[in-house]
């Protein structure tokens, strides 16, 4: 059986190693991306929000009335 601290380790795991994917394999699996946050995204982040993929175009701070 899987701990909930071992799932949390694989989660940044996959997160780490999804950034290696191209953009066209990406699409094709959103929810391998952290979920979109209030946080500084860098040019090139990808993130996932409504079971849809992004990419930060331009570095920023995200904003709450943003989504």
């Amino acid at each position: 059986m899987i701990t909930r601290e071992k799932a949390i380790a694989l989660r940044k795991l996959i997160e780490k190693l999804s950034a290696e994917l191209s953009d066209e394999e990406a699409y094709d699996a959103p929810e391998l991306f952290p979920k979109w946050t209030l946080k500084d995204y860098q040019t090139g982040d990808r993130v996932q929000y409504g079971g849809n993929l992004y990419k930060c175009l331009q570095a920023h701070t995200a904003q709450s009335d943003w989504t």
